[in-house]
């Protein structure tokens, strides 16, 4: 019994570290393969970090090879070629994890940021709605709301954009992350322009600039944002 209670805890440990959802009810059973177990959890901890991520890849694969049905392999491996910008493969991986844990929303997610990222802008908006109407505890519905704000502001197809849901969106997720994450805040900026409110936009990129800490391809894109702004340029992603 205290054998299957520490693989257990190890299981939940995975999604605490990599869909950063610790907020969030998981329930899982236990994987069948405990160094399977052991290899996706540490590649997940390398994911979140950034680093070893060829190493991370190996772990993964090799979890999955020694159990195929162990769903956060696939979840971790998702937000792994996210990262790299496999977004074909992200994608797959995601409805991988679904099937293993079909009411996962950070699995879906996952997959509508693949698919918006694949030019799939129907299929993407459909499923972070979806997400979005579940209100899942943790860091999902924030990322969900700033998702989908970011699409509405952003898209180049016109038929997709919508300032005035895009501002609501990305507000509520300022709002439920409280004003600290500089993404949330970019998204804001971007769905102000998109109304034609260069002002706010201006105030609002600046405010993402001060939080810091920014990595610098993050930081980078951020001021291209506020020099586009400047010049009366809405953002096309």
């Amino acid at each position: 019994m205290k054998y299957w209670r520490a693989v257990f805890i190890i299981v939940i440990a995975v999604f605490a570290v990599v869909a950063q959802a610790a907020e969030e009810t998981v329930r899982v059973r236990a994987g069948t393969n405990v160094a399977a177990i052991r290899m996706a959890n540490e590649a997940a901890r390398q994911v979140v970090a950034g680093r070893d991520l060829a190493d991370a890849r190996s772990k993964l694969d090799a979890a999955l090879a020694a159990d195929p049905y162990f769903w956060p392999a696939y979840f971790t491996r998702g937000e792994l070629n996210m990262r790299e910008g496999k977004y074909a493969a992200a994608a797959a991986d995601a409805t991988s994890a679904l099937q293993g844990r079909t009411w996962f929303p950070a699995s879906a997610l996952l997959r509508a940021k693949a698919n918006w990222k694949l030019g799939k802008l129907a299929e993407s908006i459909a499923e972070t709605e979806h997400v979005i109407s579940l209100r899942p505890k943790g860091t999902t519905f924030p990322a969900a709301l700033n998702h989908l704000a970011w699409i509405r502001a952003t898209c180049p197809n016109p038929a997709f954009r919508n300032a005035q849901e895009a501002i609501g969106y990305a507000k509520r997720a300022c709002t439920l992350r409280l004003w600290k994450n500089a993404g949330d805040i970019d998204t804001l900026a971007a769905a102000y322009a998109e109304a034609g409110d260069f002002e706010s936009a201006i105030r609002f990129e600046e405010q993402a600039i001060s939080r810091g800490g920014l990595p610098p391809k993050v930081l980078s894109d951020l001021q291209q944002h506020l020099a586009s702004f400047k010049q009366r340029h809405p953002v096309r992603s």
